[in-house]
Parts: C-alpha cells; sequence; structure tokens
C-alpha cells in the first residue's frame, strides 16, 4: 500500500496486480475511472526508481511496480501525485462478489479497514 498526494496504490501478490485508486479522477487528466487495475511488470534487477526525476521537498517518487506503472502510465502519475509515504507490505484479504457482471472487489486495507471497488473501475470507498 502506498498513499499519494490524490490517492492510494495497492499491491496485490496474488493476482499480481496494482490497483490504482484516484481520490479525484479528474485531478490532472480527463474525467476516467475512479479506479484502475494494471499488471506488475517491475521485475527484480529493473531500475527501482528513475533517477532523473526529482520529487519536490517532502514527497516521494514510487518505487519498484508502483514507480514503473506511475512512471509508465501518464494518467496514473498525473491522477495520483507524487507518493507521500513509503510503501508498506502487509498481509491480505481479497474477497469478491460473484455476479455474473458489475462485481465488487474487497481489499484489506494496511490499518485495519476494507477498500471496496466497485464494478467496472467505478467509485471505491474506504470501509473503516
Amino acid at each position: 500500500e502506498l498513499h499519494f498526494e490524490h490517492g492510494t496504490m495497492l499491491w496485490n501478490e496474488q493476482s499480481d496486480l496494482i490497483y490504482v485508486l484516484y481520490n479525484d479522477p479528474a485531478q490532472g487528466y480527463n474525467a476516467g475511472p475512479q479506479w484502475a487495475a494494471y499488471p506488475d511488470e517491475w521485475t527484480e534487477g529493473m531500475p527501482e526508481t528513475d533517477e532523473s526525476i526529482q520529487a519536490p521537498a517532502g514527497l516521494k517518487q514510487p518505487r519498484r511496480g508502483f514507480g514503473l506503472v506511475w512512471r509508465t502510465h501518464e494518467e496514473v502519475r498525473l491522477g495520483l501525485g507524487w507518493a507521500t509515504d513509503s510503501e508498506s507490505g502487509y498481509t491480505q484479504s481479497v474477497q469478491s462478489t460473484a455476479r455474473r457482471v458489475h462485481n465488487w472487489l474487497y481489499i484489506t486495507a494496511r490499518h485495519e479497514g476494507t477498500w471496496a471497488l466497485g464494478p467496472d473501475g467505478g467509485a471505491w470507498h474506504y470501509i473503516p
């Protein structure tokens, strides 16, 4: 889990997906989904960061898989802004509704609570 100026990134080891949750989907680019999932394509031996990118004081460039998604996808970089802390791993539980269509995805959060991701990149919310 990694927090940004305008959202959060989550990585799920089992699916090897990085979930990007935007606080404001219109922040920095045209209105789009409120969350999106990207495959984690970072592998050991790849650069963890881009040394040519310098974060403003008090903020951070995301690293490893989060950083690769952030650097590769302009909509992610513009939509999230800079990281506000360092990534933190934890044991996650993931559950999905089992409807034929329009399923919700539930991912436990780092500090208790659950992230609830609506169907098709729609709304998301945090359940304390």
